[in-house]
């Protein structure tokens, strides 16, 4: 089993950000770079980032093993 790692705000570091669109929706664009999980850091990236208040969810359930599947991943606007 792999060890949990937990990625905090002192492992993103947000180097740019700009609002792209300004309406109904609202749009904003971050270049940064994160921690990875083996402790370096990543090259630069960009991330557009859509604001609309409501959000969806899935979380995969296979009834025939009874288990949850998990994924860890960084996400931008998280």
């Amino acid at each position: 089993m792999i060890k949990p790692t937990t990625l905090g705000r002192d492992d993103v570091e947000l180097l740019d950000h700009d609002t792209v669109f300004q309406g109904y929706f609202h749009m904003d664009r971050y270049r940064l770079r994160h921690r990875k999980y083996d402790g370096d850091w990543s090259r630069p990236i960009t991330r557009e980032v859509l604001e609309r208040g409501h959000a969806a969810a899935v979380l995969p359930y296979d009834p025939v093993t009874d288990r949850v599947l998990l994924i860890e991943q960084f996400r931008a606007g998280a």
